[in-house]
């Protein structure tokens, strides 16, 4: 998670918009019989310092579904939060979806829609696109009331019992009207260990972000997750990170379930 609040698009911001819908609505002209739907969802808890003296909790449920074929796949998120704070600075966001807690604040609800795609290009090579739709026309705690796009490339390859996978992007976020973001370049890199009968996986993970508030530290984290089956068509994951950086949670943890339809 990105503590950061969001910004306004211009006319190059909405033209590379366009390309990236392009890249997630093209490759659906060769869907073939190899198909899979998927639903997932997670729990996820996050906490954090930020730039502020005191923490701030995050509690989210990510709800989604995916559609895949041995070329293209397409997922897309809604995320329900709750955050707890004592934050005076984020007093202005209370609705009637807010109410005081002792000395905290907690407010629930819609974070933006996200949407991601990826192609195989050639082998291991695969394009990536994303696309976050804001939940409502104007700025609050869980909307940015912009749209944000990124496009990228990945790579996986196993070899033998392990993968290798990498992937980099460019990410363009919406400017709010008081502020304006630099765009930033992000990168990671992990390995996985899977089990021989393929039931089960571990892996780690580390991902930065480029410069995206002048003097504030970039996003950075290193995480480990690990995926088990436990029926042909149910896995259920569990996910921990420690974040570095000004605008990186200090940790977060989740637990999801997937299951092919």
């Amino acid at each position: 998670m990105v503590f950061i609040k969001q910004r306004q698009s211009t006319g190059p911001i909405k033209g590379l918009g366009f390309l990236i819908i392009l890249i997630l609505v093209l490759p659906i002209s060769i869907l073939n019989a190899k198909e899979k739907w998927a639903l997932n969802t997670s729990l996820s808890y996050s906490t954090g310092k930020y730039i502020y003296e005191s923490g701030v909790d995050n509690y989210t449920l990510y709800l989604g579904g995916r559609y895949s074929n041995d070329k293209f796949s397409i997922s897309m998120t809604v995320p329900f939060t709750m955050q707890r704070d004592n934050l005076d600075t984020l007093g202005t966001t209370n609705t009637s979806n807010s109410h005081m807690d002792s000395d905290h604040s907690i407010t629930a609800g819609v974070s933006d829609v996200y949407l991601y795609s990826e192609y195989n290009l050639y082998r291991s090579f695969f394009v990536t696109g994303q696309i976050k739709i804001p939940t409502s026309t104007g700025s609050t705690l869980f909307s940015s009331g912009e749209f944000d796009y990124g496009i990228g490339l990945a790579f996986r390859k196993m070899y033998g019992t392990y993968k290798l996978f990498a992937d980099a992007g460019y990410l363009v976020f919406g400017d709010p009207r008081q502020f304006s973001y630099d765009d930033p370049f992000v990168y990671g890199i992990g390995v996985a260990k899977h089990a021989k009968n393929g039931e089960s996986s571990v892996s780690f993970y580390y991902q930065e972000y480029g410069r995206i508030i002048s003097g504030l530290d970039p996003p950075r984290q290193f995480s480990v997750a690990y995926f088990r089956l436990i029926s042909k068509d149910v896995g259920i994951s569990f996910y921990g990170s420690k974040g570095f950086g000004e605008s990186s949670p200090d940790f977060a943890f989740s637990i999801g379930m997937d299951v092919t339809i």
